[in-house]
């Protein structure tokens, strides 16, 4: 597939410089009414826009906090504008309001792995060689949300023990992780994601 430079660059560049509006997050602190800073997860959603206009019917959200101001941010009226400039020459990619505003299914262990690996490239580290988590996947565990979701790279046992502890993208999500990802230019970046080629090994994919 082509990759068009001056339609990716444009509607990536809007969306890596779009200002949220500050009353943002009015959901978030209902929910929570003793959180303090909420900025990290409005760097996750600023995140999750980057990753999302790229694949938005692939990905899962992995936090919980984030998911209330996209979930706020949708609803609003600064949506259609946002929508317009972010999804506008690629349409049919633009989800209906319906499907953009539906909890995540986050037993979708294919569209975290995708997430999780997208969010990592994001922030300029190998998928399958990261040494932190990126930030969309350490939210919650940053918010001490009692009920979100929080990972960890490994949980450190030979078998996942998700009850006791976070959820572990080695055991859960390694397996899964995508072959390749979205054949995009990201602002910022001046390559395309490396795509092509054998599939990438490394300790989340086992070998």
């Amino acid at each position: 597939m082509p990759v068009h430079l001056s339609l990716d660059y444009h509607r990536q560049h809007f969306v890596a410089s779009y200002v949220l509006n500050d009353s943002l997050g009015r959901e978030l602190r209902s929910q929570y009414p003793s959180l303090g800073s909420t900025a990290i997860a409005k760097h996750g959603l600023r995140q999750w826009l980057r990753l999302h206009i790229l694949a938005p019917e692939s990905l899962v959200l992995p936090s919980r906090a984030v998911f209330l101001l996209w979930h706020e941010f949708v609803g609003s009226r600064d949506f259609d504008d946002f929508a317009h400039h972010a999804y506008g020459h690629l349409g049919e990619r633009r989800p209906s309001p319906d499907a953009l505003r539906r909890r995540p299914v986050t037993t979708d262990t294919a569209g975290l792995a995708l997430s999780f690996a997208m969010a990592c490239a994001d922030e300029g580290a190998l998928p399958e060689h990261p040494s932190n988590l990126p930030t969309l996947f350490r939210v919650d565990d940053a918010l001490a949300l009692e009920d979100g979701q929080h990972w960890a790279l490994n949980c450190g046992h030979s078998v996942c023990q998700p009850k006791d502890g976070p959820r572990c993208v080695y055991h859960e999500l390694g397996p899964h992780m995508p072959d390749e990802l979205p054949k995009e230019v990201r602002f910022g970046v001046p390559q395309p994601f490396p795509l092509t080629g054998p599939r990438p090994s490394g300790p989340l994919f086992g070998y």
